[in-house]
């Protein structure tokens, strides 16, 4: 009977990580959305935090627009520090992904 249990734990375990390397996001794509695209939200459309991503990519293009007027700094400048915090916490989007890919794979066996 143990080596039943041990044996499916086994294959739901290959079935997660067969999952989660299909369909889990990538950390290098992650990082390059971030990188080129920060600014814009890139990183969190991919993350599929759509609220955020948009909330960012409104203070890039109404601070870029108004930075003439210098009043486009009130903009960016919260929208920097937001972008490099980010780069910390692109790691745990991950595992978060991961995390959710897993139980959703849990629940269906």
């Amino acid at each position: 009977m143990e080596d039943v249990s041990k044996s499916e734990a086994r294959e739901n375990r290959i079935l997660v990580n067969t999952e989660i390397e299909a369909h889990g996001k990538k950390p290098l794509i992650a990082y390059l959305l971030w990188f080129f695209l920060g600014n814009f939200g890139g990183h969190r459309f991919y993350f599929g935090k759509i609220g955020t991503a948009s909330l960012q990519l409104f203070l890039a293009v109404a601070g870029y627009l108004t930075v003439w007027f210098f009043l486009g700094f009130l903009f960016l400048i919260p929208l920097w520090i937001w972008v490099i915090v980010d780069v910390f916490l692109i790691n745990s989007m991950i595992r978060e992904n991961h995390n959710q890919l897993e139980r959703n794979v849990l629940a269906t066996l």
